[in-house]
């Protein structure tokens, strides 16, 4: 009766897409053991159709509607729950976009999160997290522990520049929305 969400391996073996796949994905990568989650992306989620029925669609203007939908389900008492040997290939946008996806996704993400937060202390404080070391740092740290958790401790340290460009790339995107948030304008993607 759970929302099953599988493992996301990375489709292809560049050291430049295997690092964009560490940073957005490490916490789904395969390996480990079966647990809950706090969200399902939707490229590897089974949701019952009554289940979707009743949470609604995903919110087709965003690209983070994969999160709205997880809060949903979670707000509704649904269970997240990770089956690593569940496993899709997800590819990539080559190069360089590769990182402006990242920074899109990160202005959307601090969209969303600003207009949660609301007020305008909030977002002063996650923007100074941000432009800080601070988040950065708590963001390693979790992808290392997801890395280590699933086996691809390798692959994180041989793709290591790419891993902390791309979430710098994010937390820039997230840094700009928290910015027009705090001067009274929308965040554009």
């Amino acid at each position: 009766g759970h929302l099953v969400v599988g493992a996301l391996d990375c489709d292809g073996e560049g050291w430049f897409e295997r690092g964009v796949h560490i940073a957005k994905f490490s916490a789904w990568l395969p390996g480990g053991s079966p647990r809950p989650v706090h969200m399902g992306p939707t490229a590897n989620l089974l949701c019952p159709r009554s289940v979707f029925d009743s949470l609604g669609r995903f919110p087709g203007a965003l690209m983070h509607g994969d999160v709205v939908f997880s809060e949903r389900a979670r707000a509704a008492g649904h269970v997240l729950w990770f089956e690593p040997r569940a496993v899709v290939a997800h590819r990539y946008v080559p190069g360089e976009r590769a990182l402006r996806e990242r920074l899109r996704r990160g202005v959307q993400l601090g969209r969303l999160r600003a207009a949660r937060l609301g007020t305008r202390r909030a977002a002063a404080v996650y923007l100074a997290a941000s432009l800080l070391p601070v988040r950065l740092g708590h963001i390693l740290a979790l992808t290392t522990a997801r890395c280590r958790r699933a086996g691809w401790m390798r692959a994180l340290l041989v793709t290591l520049p790419v891993v902390l460009a791309a979430h710098s790339a994010a937390l820039a995107g997230e840094s700009w929305a928290y910015v027009r948030a705090l001067v009274g304008r929308g965040a554009r993607p």
